[in-house]
């Protein structure tokens, strides 16, 4: 990381860019990944007992990496 605010000092001295690199020299420990709009719109939607199956299918339906990974995760 000091290579980067070496090569880039007025790009590291923008406040977004500063708060990135910080994330980054944390580690993947540090940072909390929320999930994909995707997943959370499909995990409401399972929340609901009244949920259609093509209201989930059309959810699905138009997130494609969540379908593959679905799928993946069903036929292993």
């Amino acid at each position: 990381m000091d290579k980067l605010r070496r090569k880039h000092p007025v790009a590291s001295e923008q406040d977004d860019l500063a708060e990135l690199i910080r994330s980054l020299s944390d580690g993947p420990d540090a940072v909390i990944r929320q999930l994909p709009s995707a997943a959370r719109d499909t995990l409401m939607l399972l929340d609901d007992p009244h949920v259609s199956r093509a209201k989930l299918a059309d959810t699905l339906g138009n997130a494609p990496t969540l379908m593959q990974s679905l799928w993946l995760s069903c036929t292993t």
